[in-house]
């Protein structure tokens, strides 16, 4: 069991790290505080060393940011914390990740989340919809999967899609 985070990605990619990166910073309070402990009371993995970890983490985005091919960003982003620099957001997502978990745990057992990005006309909700609803309802209830939502980050017809679809199957 553990806990898949739900998400749109634009074009930037802090929509996406900002909030994962709080609860990073959670987490690592959790292993000393218990009011941070208390956050992740009721959720995710069974031992109490790993709940609230998240395991994956779906990104609903257009195909161009998924592959990397966004012409229109030709400026390099650059992360405030780790600077991490790229033009290919998922690069730069997972690198950003990667090096937020060895800087906050080190060598402490906490695995890198599975990254997927999903392709939807971000701009079309008769296509966003049913790609994202079929994706939580396949997280739904029975799965032993925790999912939250995070509608931050895309475009309204992703978000939308997200908090609909988390509605109608009551996973999120």
């Amino acid at each position: 069991m553990g806990v898949w985070h739900i998400a749109g990605l634009g074009k930037s990619p802090r929509a996406v790290t900002v909030p994962l990166t709080c609860i990073y910073l959670l987490l690592k309070a959790a292993k000393k505080n218990e009011k941070a402990r208390k956050f992740f009371e009721l959720s995710g993995k069974e031992t109490a060393e790993k709940k609230g970890e998240p395991e994956g983490i779906v990104l609903f985005t257009s195909e161009e940011i998924a592959q990397g091919e966004l012409s229109e960003l030709d400026i390099e982003i650059t992360d405030i914390w780790f600077s991490t620099k790229g033009k290919i957001l998922p690069k730069i997502i997972q690198r950003y990740i990667s090096k937020l978990l060895e800087y906050l745990f080190g060598d402490e057992d906490i695995s890198m989340p599975e990254l997927y990005f999903v392709k939807v006309d971000p701009f079309n909700f008769d296509d966003c919809f049913p790609i994202i609803y079929a994706t939580i309802n396949a997280f739904g209830f029975g799965s032993g999967k925790e999912l939250w939502g995070n509608v931050v980050a895309g475009t309204n017809q992703i978000n939308a899609s997200i908090l609909i679809s988390g509605t109608y199957s009551g996973a999120i």
